[in-house]
């Protein structure tokens, strides 16, 4: 919602509700399970959805091989989470009306790369970026320098509660920043439609999207990788930067048909100039088409692996 009025600036204004533990089946009418225990699992929400993470599984069973939280809250592998998305342009003044509406739990609201101050209107207030909130409890948190906060952080910002049973059971969101006008014409990688977004009326317009700047989604494309530093374009392969004087990897997918399993084979280009440096080839590709975002991360993984293994630097995509 854009608000303004008594020539006030105009600012976003988004309602988040925090809820008690809900009552929830699944879809064979049962109560939930954690996956890792077999006990019965609670869910938690954020204005009446909740995203428990027994729904974002790790694709792979393999330690350190797409699993964690280093993709589990991300909606390129698995798409948006259930509960309500705030938008906004990077810059936007934003305020958050943080509203209790249950009567047992106390929660945590922790929003990341983002502060605000605890007495909105005293200049020498502590800045903070978590807030305890108890049942019938609420505040207003006015973001500093308002959305993508002072370093401009474009992309899908998290936040949740910060007690990690409640997160873990659903109690989580992404606030969406955008950098290029969404006039209502372009889509997600998935082809899902972005809607529209009006900018606040008394700031100057997102700039428009054009070749050479497709604004945040459409700077990460996964059918013809363009992202700075990563190529694989039509050729499902991604290239791991590293470090300056170390080694350097690239970890290629090989396939002998047209199936959805790939396997990464990852080599090892060593540039270190020290001795023992050896170079390989990567395997030939057969029947390439466009690298998935999973199956680019299994090529990460398996190229931090390597690392790992031949004692090179941790391996730093960048994105």
């Amino acid at each position: 919602m854009l608000k303004t009025g008594n020539n006030r600036p105009a600012f976003r204004e988004y309602a988040i509700f925090f809820h008690d533990e809900m009552e929830i089946k699944n879809k064979d009418g049962e109560t939930p399970t954690d996956p890792h225990t077999g006990m019965p699992n609670g869910t938690m929400a954020i204005s009446y959805r909740a995203e428990p993470m027994r729904n974002r599984e790790p694709l792979d069973p393999i330690e350190d091989v797409l699993t964690g939280e280093d993709i589990s809250m991300s909606s390129w592998v698995y798409g948006d989470p259930a509960p309500p998305l705030p938008k906004a342009y990077v810059g936007d003044p934003a305020k958050f009306r943080l509203i209790h509406g249950g009567i047992k739990e106390t929660h945590v609201f922790h929003l990341h790369n983002h502060q605000w101050r605890l007495e909105p209107d005293d200049p020498n207030s502590t800045i903070i970026d978590s807030i305890s909130i108890s049942p019938q409890e609420c505040y207003t948190l006015d973001i500093l320098y308002g959305a993508g906060s002072l370093n401009r952080t474009i992309g899908d910002v998290i936040f949740h509660c910060h007690l990690y049973p409640h997160f873990m059971e659903g109690m989580w969101t992404l606030w969406r920043i955008f950098d290029r006008l969404q006039d209502g014409s372009g889509v997600y990688p998935d082809g899902t439609a972005i809607q529209a977004l009006m900018p606040l009326k008394d700031r100057p317009a997102p700039p428009v999207k054009d070749t050479d700047h497709p604004g945040y989604p459409n700077n990460y494309s996964f059918s013809g990788w363009t992202t700075s530093g990563i190529t694989a374009a039509n050729t499902a392969s991604i290239s791991i930067n590293m470090p300056p004087n170390s080694v350097s990897l690239r970890a290629n997918f090989t396939y002998v048909g047209p199936g959805p399993n790939p396997t990464p084979t990852p080599s090892r280009d060593s540039d270190s100039g020290g001795s023992g440096s050896s170079k390989r080839d990567a395997e030939p590709i057969v029947n390439p088409r466009p690298a998935t975002m999973a199956e680019a991360l299994a090529a990460y993984n398996a190229a931090l692996k390597t690392a790992k293994e031949t004692g090179g630097d941790t391996v730093k995509p960048s994105l």
